[in-house]
């Protein structure tokens, strides 16, 4: 069982007195292709024995990071956030707050479109939801735990739900598919549409696809990614294929693999210079390339220990290169 909480990642981080987003856990991110920007919200870090969680849109536009400080959504983590290239806005779903006393689970939709954010919805049927766009029909699809919605856990007693959201209403797909044990990803294979959530079941890995409204459960026999959790998916349009990197496994080892998906099997991408094991990272698709932001990481000098990091990655042309 995997327990939501921060509180168990109390990791120190200074502040750095340059342009760069701190570093951060749970936050998220996601890339407005009409802006041609990565945008980053979210999150939160312990400092001088307090929880801050930050309040800012952090937008990347390849060049150099820019902060905007305008009313919003206020401070959460394990939220969705989500561009929707028909209507040209990103939109934030869910999260929670440990900084408040009791901890608040929000269920509100917002909207960014790159100078005001603006409330839409405040139904949001799952908590702490993991979201991806749906090109075709137009929707985001939500995938999380509709169960008890005073508390944030994994674990037997949570209830997984799909669900859709276009024009501002929410519509239940599923409630049968993957039941993950600990926090996973998800991505949306626009090539196939399919929306695909790699997943281990008792230790043996498969991936869940949902397609023509039905699941499909496809097991791995071979050459498979070893099971794991904290980890993030996306889907690259050049290469056709769903990326997953690092993780967290069950007794607590940080992973550094490299792993696509063609919707058949899974190929380990082999890599010589390129992030270190993490996890807890983002991944988004942006600039025809493979953005991935953040996570937790090795503390140098400190066997053992891990800490937080604000690295920029991107993959393109089948190399790694760090931004900042």
């Amino acid at each position: 069982m995997y327990q939501f909480t921060l509180s168990i990642l109390f990791l120190v981080v200074g502040l750095m007195d340059n342009p760069l987003p701190q570093a951060r856990h749970l936050e998220e991110v996601t890339f407005d292709t009409h802006r041609n920007k990565l945008i980053l919200y979210g999150g939160a870090v312990a400092e001088d024995g307090k929880l801050k969680e930050f309040i800012q849109v952090h937008e990347w536009d390849g060049a150099g990071w820019k902060d905007v400080n305008t009313p919003g959504p206020g401070g959460r983590s394990g939220h969705a956030l989500v561009y929707h290239a028909e209507e040209k806005v990103t939109y934030l779903i869910g999260g929670a707050s440990e900084a408040k006393n009791p901890y608040v689970i929000y269920m509100d939709v917002w909207q960014w479109n790159g100078k005001d954010w603006k409330q839409v919805n405040s139904e949001c049927p799952v908590k702490t939801p993991k979201a991806v766009y749906d090109p075709v029909n137009k929707r985001i699809l939500a995938y999380g735990d509709a169960s008890d919605k005073t508390k944030f856990m994994y674990g037997k007693d949570q209830k997984f739900e799909l669900w859709e959201y276009t024009s501002n209403s929410w519509k239940k797909l599923s409630s049968d598919g993957p039941h993950t044990d600990g926090p996973t990803g998800i991505a949306y294979d626009t090539n196939r549409q399919t929306l695909v959530i790699p997943d281990w079941e008792e230790g043996k890995a498969v991936v869940w696809e949902w397609k023509n409204n039905a699941w499909k459960k496809i097991s791995c026999d071979q050459n498979c990614p070893s099971a794991r959790n904290r980890f993030p998916v996306v889907y690259y349009p050049e290469e056709k294929a769903t990326y997953l990197f690092g993780g967290f496994t069950e007794d607590r080892k940080q992973l550094g693999d490299f792993w696509k998906w063609d919707g058949r099997q899974w190929t380990q991408i082999n890599f010589s210079i390129g992030p270190s094991v993490r996890n807890s990272t983002h991944f988004a698709y942006g600039q025809n390339s493979l953005l991935l932001f953040g996570g937790s990481v090795p503390k140098p000098g400190s066997p053992g220990q891990i800490t937080l990091c604000n690295e920029l990655w991107q993959w393109k042309a089948g190399a790694w290169k760090q931004i900042q």
